[in-house]
């Protein structure tokens, strides 16, 4: 009876009950990243998963990914006077969001075809999340992060103690979370309130981890280099509600 029991599961149903046994930072799915891929940054924009591409001796482009790992678009992002849009990536429901950290220190909206809609400067920007309102702009080092208007003006900012190498951030509704590069350790993704409390931490999945969004359900991990993988990620949230950040298009999975 068992054995019938277990045969008669359809994937669907296993993968669905595998997900609902999950705890915080267990792998739900995952997919591999080919050729010179180096995923830096990720965001979900309602539909696809949107993959920056750190890389200096292929394309810069950002690329457009099913959730199953099906390649389908890519475009460039805007280009500062030295280096292009490279870290931080985050949708609002419109437009994308970036950051140009090395050079010109500039975080940008544009199309999703890459052409620029506004910019403003900010100190190393790093991650960044968008709660509907506001951006939130971690700094690379030092674990600051800043509250700012799409303007580019500074509402608040707050160190989160934990962080010293902070990438890209994402907001699940609630709260923010940070990949995260601690000096000799593992990566770590942390979760933390709008003034610095971290709530919730785990281990990365991936040996160099800088990606992070979330879909409203899930957190989207992917690895700068490495194993070089997009991972779906329990984050044990108890709200099945799209985050601000798919803005207009939130109701297509509620």
């Amino acid at each position: 009876m068992i054995k019938k029991l277990v045969v008669g599961f359809t994937l669907a149903a296993l993968v669905a009950a595998g997900a609902a046994n999950a705890g915080l930072g267990d792998i739900i799915s995952s997919f591999p990243l080919t050729g010179t891929i180096m995923a830096h940054a990720v965001a979900w924009n309602g539909q696809y998963l949107a993959v920056t591409n750190y890389h200096y001796s292929g394309d810069r482009m950002w690329r457009h990914y099913t959730t199953a790992g099906s390649l389908v678009g890519s475009f460039d992002p805007p280009r500062g006077p030295y280096s292009p849009v490279q870290y931080g990536a985050e949708f609002d429901g419109t437009y994308y969001w970036g950051s140009d950290l090395f050079q010109q220190k500039y975080v940008y909206r544009f199309t999703t075809q890459g052409s620029t809609i506004s910019s403003f400067p900010a100190p190393d920007p790093s991650g960044i999340a968008w709660d509907g309102s506001h951006l939130w702009i971690m700094s690379l080092y030092g674990g600051t992060v800043r509250q700012y208007t799409t303007e580019g003006s500074v509402v608040k900012s707050f160190n989160v103690t934990p962080i010293n190498a902070g990438y890209d951030m994402a907001w699940d509704g609630t709260y923010l979370w940070c990949a995260n590069r601690p000096t000799g350790g593992p990566y770590y993704v942390f979760s933390f309130t709008t003034d610095g409390s971290v709530v919730a931490s785990f281990a990365s999945p991936g040996t160099f981890t800088t990606g992070c969004g979330c879909d409203g359900r899930y957190l989207w991990l992917s690895d700068n280099s490495g194993s070089k993988h997009v991972y779906q990620v329990d984050a044990e949230l108890t709200h099945d509600v799209a985050p601000a950040s798919v803005g207009r298009i939130k109701a297509l999975f509620r």
